[in-house]
């Protein structure tokens, strides 16, 4: 049993080192590093950044992503990568006054790929969004993966082209998604993701069981209360969504 945890950098910064080192590791075996970039110091301190990761019954971290917010005048990862886009610019900037946030640094250890421990991440950090005051999740995702993240809303904007990130093996497309309507996720995967928003909502642990490939339910009452990892604090108390 695996658990999913939100941990808040600012907070608990042995994350960053931690979620760098195995990121980097993971990336490396397909001779992608160059896709490996470092959280600058000023979004850690912000309070910009949020990782989920997967702890092993160990305590030892087998995979994770970050979810970067944006609001006006800040910047995400996507930007700085495809900064000629113009009509990435664009698009971001009508939004971002509602809140955006892109999902990014997606890794899982070889000995988990093929359970769909990558897809129970995302639907966390989708889970989370609204939490985050954030309305649209973006991400710049490779052929590969592309279509795992389909059933859980992300759809590929036309008009942003394809690229070839990190290298020219890969053929990256701009994903979006409301994570607040959810009106492009197959209904399987929508309720799983309210049902995991509840949960953060309620500062319940979230477990995942890589043989059955299932989220595990916690009741309230059957969890034990966590202080530093709680939703409310690695969110940075936020728990307003946006008006739909």
């Amino acid at each position: 049993m695996l658990s999913l945890s939100l941990v808040n950098p600012h907070l608990e910064p042995s994350v960053v080192d931690e979620f760098s080192q195995a990121q980097r590791a993971c990336y490396e075996e397909f001779s992608a590093e160059a896709a490996v970039s470092e959280v600058a110091q000023e979004d850690l301190l912000s309070g910009r950044v949020v990782y989920f990761v997967a702890r092993d019954e160990t305590g030892a971290m087998v995979g994770g992503l970050r979810l970067h917010l944006s609001f006006p005048g800040t910047k995400l990862p996507v930007e700085h990568t495809l900064s000629q886009l113009s009509q990435l610019a664009r698009l971001l900037e009508s939004r971002r006054q509602h809140g955006v946030a892109e999902v990014c640094g997606l890794w899982a250890y070889s000995r988990y790929r093929g359970t769909k421990l990558s897809n129970a991440l995302v639907r966390t950090a989708v889970a989370a969004a609204p939490l985050c005051e954030t309305n649209l999740l973006i991400a710049l995702s490779h052929h590969y993966v592309v279509n795992h993240w389909a059933p859980i809303g992300f759809t590929a904007e036309p008009r942003l082209g394809v690229h070839s990130y990190p290298d020219a093996r890969y053929f990256s497309k701009v994903i979006l998604l409301d994570p607040v309507r959810l009106a492009t996720a197959e209904p399987e995967h929508k309720w799983r993701i309210l049902g995991l928003r509840q949960a953060l909502r309620m500062h319940c642990p979230i477990f995942w069981s890589p043989e059955t490939e299932e989220h595990v339910p916690v009741q309230p009452s059957e969890h034990v209360p966590v202080s530093s990892s709680s939703a409310n604090e690695h969110l940075g108390g936020v728990q307003a969504e946006h008006p739909a």
